[in-house]
């Protein structure tokens, strides 16, 4: 398949886990996955973007063009930080596979996923970042430097697009 996908993962978690042993901590762990959970869930209600869950991250996907994340992920972002949580996520655009095991209903992996993964590991904050197809293929929105712009990581001096999904809605 061709698509887009977007990898969100719940920022500060290792830590968290790190201090599992302690109830209080068990217990932030448990609010976090869930409010995060339910914060996906409802946005991508009555979507075509489908779901992967792996422990505190979430593979985000659709076939053919962005549009669909592009108008969701604002959403999601902005529900999170309402509930507490902050996330960074990669997003990119090509290939991907998904196959249903029995150990799960969907497995995905690919190119697309793949770079989505690094992608997220690219920076710091509660950001998007995102290959270079992503603007081309947003069919939403018109290419605006505002909304698709540079990012400098300034850990290796490095220049990365990030999408700035305060910007809508």
């Amino acid at each position: 398949m061709i698509g887009s996908v977007c990898y969100v993962d719940l920022l500060g978690f290792s830590y968290l886990t790190k201090k599992s042993k302690e109830i209080h901590f068990r217990k932030i762990i448990d609010k976090c996955i869930l409010n995060l959970h339910e914060n996906i869930h409802n946005a991508i209600q009555n979507t075509k973007i489908k779901y992967s869950v792996l422990s505190d991250s979430v593979f985000l996907f659709t076939e053919d063009e962005c549009d669909a994340l592009i108008i969701t992920l604002p959403k999601i972002f902005r529900n999170c930080i309402n509930s507490g949580i902050l996330l960074r996520g990669g997003l990119s655009y090509g290939e991907y596979e998904i196959r249903k095991t029995k150990l799960t209903e969907i497995n995905i992996y690919g190119d697309a996923v793949t770079r989505a993964v690094k992608l997220e590991n690219s920076g710091k904050g509660c950001r998007i970042f995102i290959d270079q197809d992503i603007p081309a293929q947003c069919k939403a929105l018109p290419c605006n430097p505002e909304i698709f712009m540079p990012y400098r990581n300034y850990a290796n001096y490095s220049y990365i697009d990030i999408f700035n999904w305060p910007l809508l809605f």
